[in-house]
């Protein structure tokens, strides 16, 4: 079922598309232990921005014209890790959710919000697991 003047996504998803994510976070760590031991475990909490954009070649298939869609949200970070001392290096390990809220998705300025029967389809909420591996480079 599309809604005039929104993309469809049954019609775009025999089309090459391409999409594009990034995301821009600040947060804090808490080291739970103080010391300096072999093992540090911590805890992330932060927030940023989260952008999506997807494209494909532009299409006016039953009414519907369409060539790509961006949006920009906000996003919480929370995780946890570890800092392991091997030699005089710290290696990490570290996992981290970003919590991106519902969004509306293929918004059109022409449908107004209403019953959620009415209004246009929504992007659901979304979590991104991240897992990363790597050292601490202490600077200074």
């Amino acid at each position: 079922n599309c809604y005039p003047g929104l993309a469809c996504p049954a019609i775009l998803l025999s089309q090459e598309a391409e999409g594009w994510n990034w995301s821009g976070m600040a947060g804090l760590q808490y080291h739970p232990f103080r010391g300096a031991g072999v093992v540090r475990p911590f805890l992330t909490l932060g927030g940023g921005l989260r952008q999506s954009r997807f494209s494909w070649p532009e299409r006016n298939d039953w009414g519907v014209v369409s060539s790509g869609h961006a949006e920009t949200t906000g996003a919480l970070q929370f995780g946890v890790g570890l800092d392991v001392r091997v030699g005089g290096m710290p290696i990490r390990f570290e996992v981290v959710d970003i919590w991106t809220p519902e969004g509306v998705a293929f918004n059109s300025p022409d449908i107004p919000e209403g019953p959620s029967s009415l209004r246009p389809p929504r992007r659901g909420a979304r979590h991104d697991l991240n897992v990363s591996l790597g050292w601490v480079l202490a600077l200074g």
